[in-house]
């Protein structure tokens, strides 16, 4: 069939149009995701005014608690949309400098279109990603007399990188840190800088030395990963590293987490997600040899990078178990979307593909895939459901619907109840619906393992309004309900309800 030729370029710009207005629809069709709600809520300085969305007590909110974000969002609904917009036309844009093909593949990629509909930060980070390999790992020709086009210029020959794109590749990398509140914006443009200008001098031991060295790239790359994974999980047993101390709390779970972590992380959203598995025989066969120098560290790059996200995420899921006392393995459900943080390494791994195309023009490639032109369908059309699926149901939310039935006057109080699992994220998704800062509204959380019955009238005697999530049933005595609604299937099911106190 025509419309199915891999072979033609039509293809693939059909299949771009088609990603972008998946991309367009998403925009319209999905709420905010569950983390921008409560980005939203959070003021300049990122306080949050109805506490943690960790609390100390695992049961209960504390609007005095002092909890903080990072990168607090402080404008409307409609400018985060448009920026969230942006940033996936600059990604495809990116991408497209290197390969149209790519840019039609990220544009259909389903993390993407996810993280676009819920305004989450993968794009942006996959942005600085893909310029920080980009620059530490590619040699950019500004002009040769040859009149190269932009597309072109990449020049994949192992030159050694240039000294400026070192410096913007380091502060590339340190802008992932800091958006997620690592690090400050000024240490962000320190360290990176001197991360760049290391890099740039180091190149120049480096190539010689990784060129003559006896080890292969798939060597040199799986080892760097392997050190940074032992690294991080050693620290955590000693009780270090945040949230990777979990791993000192409750080794046996993590050990367990760490197996659903690389299915869901490698396996799901890296080699089937991003529609590269039909080119690993052949990549994982070529790093077995000796290659150069930007090929070892692109491989290094993603290495590193997957090895730290894939032990990060099954600590975040270890923790987050423990602290909402949830059901295990049952909470990786509920979590499992995390494999998302991988996203950014889209771009480089079709980079390191061209890169190994150079070097072996009869290895199967993107541009020229050869007998895996089959394979490279089949990837592409089990994807193309589940982006459309994406794009078409977004992520809604029912509290938007229980916000406007919520007769709520400036200064008063409420209390949502719910399952442990995310319930303070949950109460944040009513900020914004309620103008909250505006009304002066106060918003508490209180999980169902908890007192919240006996606590309507000591603690929270102030409230006299109660929203139920769907899998609450419990009706005290003294309220009644006022009005309900349905949930959707695809967002869990059930009928959520709206008590008002008798009076």
């Amino acid at each position: 069939m025509e419309w199915l030729d891999i072979e033609d370029e039509r293809f693939w710009l059909r299949l771009l149009i088609f990603g972008l207005l998946l991309n367009l629809i998403v925009i319209v069709t999905s709420d905010f995701g569950l983390d921008t709600h409560v980005r939203m809520a959070a003021d300049e300085e990122g306080e949050l005014p109805w506490g943690h969305t960790r609390p100390a007590d695992p049961y209960a909110s504390d609007p005095g608690d002092g909890g903080t974000v990072s990168s607090p969002i402080g404008e409307s609904e409609s400018m985060v949309r448009l920026q969230s917009a942006l940033q996936m036309i600059v990604l495809i844009a990116i991408a497209g400098m290197i390969s149209i093909r790519l840019a039609a593949l990220i544009s259909i990629y389903p993390t993407f279109i996810f993280s676009t509909g819920r305004a989450y930060q993968e794009v942006g980070i996959a942005i600085y990603a893909a310029v920080a390999v980009i620059f530490l790992c590619y040699y950019f020709n500004s002009s040769d007399g040859k009149q190269k086009s932009l597309t072109n210029r990449w020049d994949l020959s192992g030159k050694s990188i240039h000294p400026g794109f070192a410096i913007l590749a380091g502060i590339s990398l340190c802008a992932i840190f800091q958006l997620k509140g690592i690090i400050t914006m000024e240490y962000a443009l320190l360290i990176g800088a001197a991360i760049g200008l290391l890099a740039f001098v180091s190149s120049r031991f480096s190539i010689a030395m990784i060129e003559n060295i006896g080890l292969s790239t798939r060597v040199v790359g799986v080892a760097s990963g392997f050190w940074v994974m032992l690294v991080m999980i050693i620290l955590g047993a000693l009780g270090h590293g945040g949230t990777l101390s979990v791993i000192e709390d409750a080794p046996l779970r993590y050990a367990s987490s760490l197996a659903f972590s690389i299915l869901g992380v490698m396996i799901i959203h890296t080699l089937f997600g991003m529609m590269i598995w039909p080119f690993i025989p052949e990549m994982w066969k070529m790093m077995s040899q000796k290659l150069d120098y930007n090929s070892t560290r692109n491989f290094m790059f993603i290495s590193i990078f997957s090895a730290a996200i894939t032990t990060y995420v099954a600590a975040l899921w270890t923790y987050e178990s423990l602290l909402w006392d949830s059901q295990w393995p049952w909470v990786i459900w509920t979590m499992g979307n995390n494999g998302r943080y991988i996203s950014l390494l889209m771009i480089p791994w079709f980079m390191l593909l061209s890169r190994l195309k150079a070097q072996d023009p009869s290895i199967p490639s993107l541009e020229e895939p050869g007998p895996l032109a089959k394979p490279l369908l089949i990837a592409i059309l089990l994807i193309v459901p589940l982006s459309t699926i994406t794009a078409l149901h977004g992520q809604t939310m029912w509290t938007d619907e229980a916000a406007g039935e919520m007769k709520l006057e400036s200064g008063d109080h409420f209390l949502f109840v719910s399952d442990s699992d995310l319930g303070m994220h949950w109460l944040y998704t009513f900020h914004a619906p309620l103008n909250a800062d505006e009304n002066n509204i106060t918003g508490h959380w209180r999980s169902d393992q908890a007192s919240w019955i006996e606590d309507l009238n000591s603690s929270l005697s102030q409230v006299n309004i109660v929203v139920l999530a769907p899998e609450i049933t419990d009706i005290p005595p003294g309220w009644s309900k006022s009005t309900s609604g349905e949930v959707d299937f695809l967002n869990g099911g059930g009928q959520w309800k709206i008590l008002i106190r008798n009076e």
